[in-house]
């Protein structure tokens, strides 16, 4: 027997955080991309399940478009490319085992 805790977060809007600092805390650097302008992949957090409308994501590109703005795409499962929506259909969910204890 197990007694867990689900924690589930909404990226309610700009108020709530930037996209920075949306990826320092879901997501986890990956590798840099080859292409231009150049930009960075994340992956999600071991831990963590990220949804986006009916998709999994497994990480998001971000790259600084030629006006300097930040842009986004997240990877999804199924695997789909290019898929783009708002950071305020994302929600987070982190399921914890409370008991029994790691030792």
């Amino acid at each position: 027997m197990k007694l867990i805790a689900l924690t589930e977060v909404k990226y309610a809007d700009e108020s709530q955080g930037s996209l920075n600092w949306f990826l320092k805390n879901f997501f986890e650097f990956e590798r840099d991309l080859d292409n231009e302008p150049p930009g960075n992949r994340y992956r999600t957090r071991e831990g963590l399940q990220v949804r986006g409308r009916s998709f999994d994501i497994s990480g998001v590109d971000v790259w600084t478009n030629r006006n300097g703005e930040q842009e986004w795409e997240f990877l999804t499962e199924p695997r789909q490319a290019g898929r783009h929506f708002p950071l305020s259909d994302i929600t987070v969910q982190q399921v914890k085992t409370i008991w029994p204890k790691k030792s």
